[in-house]
């Protein structure tokens, strides 16, 4: 449904934080990629800067 919703939008890439569900992600097709990379404004995010501790993996899945 959230990637229905992101489609709907026209996301061009959807971003998560998780610390227990890594490979779950990853068969729907999302893949690790670095705190960097994220845009700037989800990194500023509440869950970025103190929701999810550092050891969170991030994970990108094209919205498109």
């Amino acid at each position: 449904a959230v990637m229905a919703r992101a489609r709907l939008l026209e996301l061009r890439d959807v971003y998560l934080l998780t610390t227990t569900a890594r490979e779950y992600f990853a068969r729907h097709g999302f893949a690790e990629c670095s705190r960097d990379s994220v845009p700037a404004v989800l990194r500023e995010s509440w869950e970025f800067r103190r929701g999810c501790p550092m050891t969170a993996v991030v994970m990108m899945r094209p919205g498109r």
